[in-house]
């Protein structure tokens, strides 16, 4: 029976983590160097409140119709903004950018390339929307496609909400905050897409130009060890044996990261005393590298301050806010995908389209049957 193989799955799991050495940190690239684990490497947290605002920015992005040579998504992307460890009102910039990206495969030299056009909705204002020549992407982009297999075309929306991420928080750093302010967003600081260090680089100068400091943590984190092992996984095993116990506190350093692409000091954290769980958490290279051990506490502190609501604890709470107004949901996308299906009805082109989309949905009639 399935429960049987399940329980002999667990045992085999159970007993082969518990057998695992921590390892060393492990990044798989010349250019991150990693540092052997050491216990003094842990540095608790103060508490309390923190004065400093703190901007978050997190994006969502939800396909309303797929065929293999087109895709229609929506990108959403919202700013928070707290003042004294109170949710503040944005007084320059808007809270939300909301457009759609338009997807096309089109011929260029003997390749294939996907080209987009951007359809803003309500009042975007077009700094926060990505600029289309950044979006054309050769749908075997060496830094992107696994192996020699093409892209999907839906990459080009992830890539367009991605880029109006970074355009967000650099409004947010220009029109809202202040030099010791601090500007989170969700996910990492490397760039990974084409043209994507472009509108990073503007987060970046924006940062550095006004004194406040950038930062990003990650939901996820793929990274292992030398032995096999998550990588936070490892740190918080090695947290149980020194005197930081369950407290708040951040690990530093992992690794000296002399990457390009990727601008960032990188940190372990626990932020709050009852987190089920550690995060990755960035601080802009150049501004790390210029702050004391104190001074680099000071900024995590202050995340850690956002950090205690309940339902996440050890999340910051303007990610959560975030993320949950900027999420694209599966009802709210049935809803624009009907309404999408009539207006291309009404123009007598829904036949046609049709015909490109049923080349993809053959999962979809499975999964409905």
């Amino acid at each position: 029976m399935l429960s049987d193989a399940l329980r002999k799955a667990a045992e085999m799991l159970g007993s082969g983590l518990s057998e695992m050495s921590l390892g060393t940190p492990e990044f798989g690239d010349p250019r991150y160097r990693p540092v052997e684990f050491d216990r003094a490497n842990f540095h608790p947290l103060p508490d309390g409140r923190t004065r400093r605002a703190i901007g978050f920015v997190d994006g969502g992005n939800r396909e309303i119709l797929h065929a293999p040579d087109f895709s229609i998504q929506l990108v959403r992307v919202c700013c928070v903004l707290f003042r004294d460890g109170q949710r503040a009102i944005l007084r320059r910039m808007p809270g939300l950018a909301e457009f759609l990206c338009l997807a096309r495969a089109v011929p260029a030299d003997g390749r294939i390339i996907y080209k987009a056009g951007i359809v803003p909705v309500g009042h975007t204002p077009e700094s926060l929307m990505p600029d289309p020549e950044w979006l054309a992407i050769d749908s075997h982009d060496e830094q992107l496609a696994p192996g020699r297999f093409r892209l999907d075309i839906s990459v080009v929306g992830a890539a367009a909400r991605r880029f109006s991420e970074w355009l967000a928080i650099s409004g947010l750093i220009e029109e809202e905050l202040e030099a010791g302010d601090i500007a989170v967003r969700d996910g990492t600081l490397q760039t990974a897409v084409r043209h994507e260090a472009q509108a990073a680089g503007r987060a970046f100068s924006a940062a550095q130009g006004k004194g406040a400091v950038l930062t990003a943590v990650a939901k996820t984190s793929q990274l292992l060890t030398t032995s096999g092992v998550s990588l936070l996984a490892a740190v918080e095993e090695l947290s149980r044996q020194s005197s930081v116990g369950e407290g708040r506190w951040f690990y530093h350093p992992l690794v000296i990261n002399d990457h390009p692409e990727h601008r960032a000091e990188i940190y372990a954290c626990r932020l709050h005393p009852q987190a089920r769980q550690l995060f990755r958490l960035e601080i802009l290279r150049d501004q790390a590298r210029a702050m004391s051990v104190r001074e680099a506490g000071d900024i995590l502190a202050g995340i850690a301050a956002n950090s205690g609501d309940l339902s996440f604890p050890g999340y910051p709470f303007g990610l959560v806010d975030a993320d949950s107004a900027a999420r694209v949901r599966h009802g709210e996308k049935e809803a624009l995908a009907a309404i999408f299906a009539s207006s291309l009805a009404e123009r007598g082109l829904w036949r046609t389209v049709q015909g490109h989309v049923s080349a993809a949905d053959a999962h979809d009639i499975l999964d409905e049957i």
